[in-house]
């Protein structure tokens, strides 16, 4: 299963396990957060009333109807939409009484989540309107909208429903899908809760907590780690390196300013980890290890040694890492229950 996890720019821009374990320390390798008193770079927010995150719910649902179907042939009908709901629409945008380049589509899939991505009030107006049924749905475009065309504006969508998707499985489908190791949909659809509620509650925990100013070992990684995927790029690219950073308006100095905010969630994992003694096993490390390596394998084609040699005793730093991130973002989970 999935964890869906906000570690961000931190794994998007993760380096290829390429060098063996015998290779000294490179500026790039991560740091070992739990030798490094954490605790005395943040001061803790309140973590047992966490706000439950909007659409929690909805958002599991597709989540685990994504990884175990992935086509949508289920549809619900009898109904209106409502909140939650995977919907495919046709619309067409008009601006006094115009339509507007870029705003037609048809077969559009879309989510009536509060985060669906659109602007505010687009996917809320689908709501309450049955299949086949055409209405408008009036929204405003944000002042800072990025066409100066449309931001601030009032315009109207003209949209049809197509269909409501179903997005739940049966309880035999489940048990099918996950080899018995789950038997009913509701059983599965809450460990996609966690997964999903969890991180948030983290991100909740980062905004309510202070924290110090961070001393360079707990993030120059991270600094090096971006300057190494740009340079990358740029010779893909066969671009000058400092060129390339000015074509994507980006400077050096973006990367200490992300990578300071990007581990945080570090900084306070551990130290909550070590404030309520959270720790992860050698033999659940090694069970977890071993999972990972098996994927590893599949997913390059590579026999195990050629895996093990592609991985590092850093790898498994940050692979322990991620590990304590998961069982402090499920600790919270726990302790959040009875307040939401």
């Amino acid at each position: 299963m999935k964890r869906i996890f906000y570690l961000l720019l931190v794994l998007i821009i993760m380096l290829p396990l390429a060098s063996c374990a015998s290779s000294p320390k490179k500026p790039t390798d991560f740091p070992d957060y739990a030798k490094m008193n954490c605790e005395q770079w943040v001061t803790l927010g309140d973590y047992t009333s966490l706000p439950y995150p909007t659409d929690a719910d909805a958002h599991a649902a597709k989540n685990l109807y994504d990884e175990y179907v992935k086509t949508y042939d289920q549809t619900i009908t009898g109904r209106a939409a409502q909140t939650g709901d995977f919907v495919n629409i046709d619309y067409a945008g008009y601006l006094n009484g115009v339509a507007f380049k870029g705003g037609t589509a048809s077969n559009q899939q879309v989510f009536i989540v509060t985060d669906s991505g659109y602007i505010p009030g687009f996917v809320e107006g689908i709501a309450g309107h049955e299949i086949g049924e055409e209405f408008d749905v009036p929204v405003t475009f944000p002042e800072n909208y990025g066409s100066t065309d449309l931001a601030g504006k009032s315009v109207v969508f003209k949209m049809k429903l197509n269909k409501i998707y179903d997005l739940k499985l049966s309880d035999e489908t489940v048990s099918q899908k996950t080899n018995g190791q789950y038997t009913t949909y509701d059983a599965l659809l809450q460990t996609y809760k966690n997964d999903y509620v969890g991180p948030a509650f983290l991100e909740a925990l980062i905004s309510a907590s202070t924290f110090a100013q961070l001393p360079a070992e707990t993030y120059q990684f991270l600094v090096e780690r971006m300057r190494e995927t740009y340079r990358e790029y740029a010779d893909y690219y066969k671009m000058d390196y400092e060129k390339f950073l000015a074509a994507n308006g980006v400077t050096e100095a973006d990367f200490e300013f992300s990578a300071k905010n990007q581990v945080k969630i570090y900084v306070l994992v551990f130290a909550l980890a070590k404030q309520q003694g959270i720790e992860i096993d050698d033999a659940t490390f090694a069970q977890e290890w071993e999972k990972d390596l098996q994927s590893f394998m599949t997913k390059n084609g590579y026999t195990r040694e050629q895996a093990e040699a592609k991985r590092t005793e850093n790898n498994k730093l940050e692979f322990r890492a991620k590990l304590i991130c998961e069982a402090v973002s499920n600790w919270l989970v726990l302790q959040n229950q009875a307040s939401n």
